[in-house]
């Protein structure tokens, strides 16, 4: 039950440090295209959270800016973001999943079991080459609550925030470009949590 959940999150049990903070995820409030994947694994010697996580393939995103009515035959039209525009809403979309799952983990951490999270975020690409879907890891981050409570993601610009905490991307997040894979989650069961 939640009880014995809560009581062994408290004693920083990491099976159950884990399950917390994968229900945490599991309630974050998403547009239902997106992917709701994560991988948790709690490391109790350093207090430190390891999170893999699925994030919105640039296709989910769409292009259409907005549809106007023509004066002339009030046919619809659809205006498309250009490709700088769409750059930019790519970049914001993914810095702030991020930053937003960096601000509710350790805001749902009333007992301080966690006092950094080391986050990895993936997005599934079709390898052209081989027909194969691959997991592509475009940004990751790694910062403590410290560094974390000092910001006010009332006034910040997600990308500028995401530089200002040291995260390593790509500049253009909508080109998929890899980036070296900052850790491995070895679960202990061997699952993979949906989150």
């Amino acid at each position: 039950g939640t009880d014995i959940l809560q009581i062994n999150y408290q004693s920083k049990q990491p099976d159950a440090v884990q399950k917390y903070f994968e229900l945490v995820l599991f309630k974050s409030d998403y547009p239902a295209i997106f992917p709701k994947h994560a991988t948790l694994e709690y490391h109790k010697e350093n207090h430190t959270l390891y999170i893999s996580m699925e994030l919105p393939h640039p296709d989910l995103i769409p292009r259409e800016k907005e549809i106007i009515k023509s004066p002339e035959d009030k046919k619809e039209i659809v205006i498309s973001y250009s490709k700088k525009e769409f750059v930019k809403l790519y970049n914001d979309i993914i810095y702030k999943i991020i930053l937003k799952t960096f601000h509710e983990l350790f805001s749902a951490d009333k007992h301080e079991t966690v006092d950094a999270i080391n986050f990895s975020g993936w997005v599934k690409t079709l390898n052209r080459g081989n027909g194969q879907f691959e997991n592509t890891h475009i940004a990751s981050l790694f910062a403590s609550r410290e560094m974390f409570a000092e910001i006010n993601l009332k006034q910040v610009d997600p990308e500028i925030c995401f530089r200002y905490l040291k995260g390593i991307s790509g500049p253009v997040l909508s080109d998929l470009k890899s980036i070296t894979v900052p850790f491995t989650i070895h679960q202990r069961n061997g699952q993979s949590g949906s989150a």
